[in-house]
């Protein structure tokens, strides 16, 4: 019997609060590893050294800023989904985290509890099709395809 993945999510914010409640409500609402920091530079280690499934960063931060972890999170895992949050955002750095950063979804502060939710959980369920996609032999693209019809 093949085990079944647990996901991570990484949470990472230079607000602690944020940070905490951001865990607590992934925590309680998915089924999924969350991982959190509120450091920047830390958030870029643990993409290199862990398999991530969905980043949910913060856009303004000290130091490194949220579009400098996501290019790193794009470049540790291509398939990565990136979901943006900020409560100062201008037209330009949007664009941006979306053109050169693949962002997915953009979340403004303050959030909406169940669209966040959603989010990370499509994520995740992104991640989860293209990694079956990916290893998918081609019996069973032949039976895929003959069942989609």
């Amino acid at each position: 019997m093949k085990a079944k993945k647990i996901y991570k999510v990484l949470v990472v914010d230079d607000e602690e609060l944020v940070v905490e409640v951001l865990r607590e409500l992934l925590t309680t609402s998915l089924p999924y590893t969350i991982v959190t920091t509120t450091d920047p530079a830390k958030a870029i280690q643990i993409l290199k050294m862990w398999e991530i499934a969905v980043v949910l960063c913060d856009l303004n931060m000290p130091e490194i800023d949220g579009l400098t972890v996501l290019s790193q999170a794009r470049e540790a895992n291509p398939d990565i989904v990136s979901i943006l949050i900020s409560g100062i955002a201008d037209q330009e750095s949007i664009i941006r985290a979306i053109n050169d950063c693949g962002v997915w979804k953009f979340v403004a502060k303050p959030w909406k509890s169940d669209q966040l939710i959603k989010f990370v959980d499509e994520g995740v369920k992104t991640v989860s099709y293209t990694h079956l996609r990916a290893h998918e032999t081609p019996e069973h693209l032949v039976c895929r395809l003959l069942l989609e019809k």
